[in-house]
């Protein structure tokens, strides 16, 4: 599971510090709109503050969501990138956005799709998951499928590296682990 540490891991870091300090920003930027709304509702006191506060964290939520759409964007492909082809990870980033913002329609309609579908794997006491990952996996190719179902269960505890990995895979055409091919042939 580190084993991509052990050649990258200055800019792996960096990619993780750099999400997390984004995300600090979006959620201080949200707290201060909502926050404020909700002060101003609550001093009001009557039903306007109510609809003050309310109207309030609306606008937050909207905020965060125009705030995190394009961190996400630039996060989706970067590790993948700073790991299987040695890029910096501000440039990483900057590649991450550039692929998600060219290609917006259909991850707008491939994350629409994955929402629904993980809604109904969750379902089940997230037991769906088991059966939703090698479906989807196997949706795309099937000698692929037999690689990257055997990359899944070795890294079951992370299924966020198993996605970031074959939407590069697909995206970038990220070449498999020449040894994971070779043991399933």
């Amino acid at each position: 599971m580190f084993a991509g540490f052990r050649e990258h891991s200055r800019q792996l870091v960096t990619v993780g510090v750099l999400y997390m300090v984004g995300m600090l920003v979006v959620r201080m930027v949200v707290v201060m709109i909502g926050g404020g709304s909700m002060a101003g509702g609550l001093i009001l006191g009557s039903l306007a503050g109510a609809g003050l506060a309310f109207g309030g964290v609306m606008l937050a939520l909207l905020v965060s969501l125009l705030l995190t759409v394009p961190l996400v964007m630039g996060i989706w492909f970067a590790p993948a990138l700073v790991l299987f082809n040695g890029m910096e990870a501000v440039d990483a980033i900057r590649a991450s956005f550039a692929a998600n913002l060219k290609n917006l329609l259909p991850m707008l309609v491939f994350s629409i799709f994955l929402l629904i579908l993980f809604f109904f794997a969750a379902l089940p006491a997230g037991l769906g998951f088991l059966v939703l990952f090698p479906v989807l996996v196997a949706w795309h190719n099937l000698q692929a499928a037999k690689a990257l179902f055997f990359s899944l269960v070795a890294c079951a505890r992370n299924w966020r590296v198993f996605l970031a990995y074959a939407g590069a895979a697909l995206l970038f055409g990220a070449i498999l682990p020449g040894i994971v091919i070779g043991l399933l042939s």
